[in-house]
């Protein structure tokens, strides 16, 4: 969902009274960096904690995360 641009969707929808859906975002994009396939791309928690305190603070793209399951043509079928 979030690589299509979806990410709202992943938000439990009774936050939506409580806090603004730009923030939501933020949060969902610094949670993914947080669970990357590489520890050397993930944040440090200085850096967890500046960008959850500071908006100002550019968050990177996330890159793959390390639970994203990978299904070959052979389990596909089974």
């Amino acid at each position: 969902m979030w690589k299509d641009g979806r990410g709202l969707e992943i938000m439990d929808h009774s936050l939506v009274e409580t806090c603004s859906t730009s923030d939501i975002m933020r949060y969902i994009q610094i949670g993914f960096l947080c669970v990357q396939e590489s520890a050397v791309d993930r944040p440090t928690i200085s850096a967890v904690l500046s960008m959850l305190s500071n908006e100002m603070v550019a968050i990177p793209a996330p890159k793959q995360p390390a639970f994203f399951a990978i299904v070959s043509l052979n389990d596909a079928y089974t």
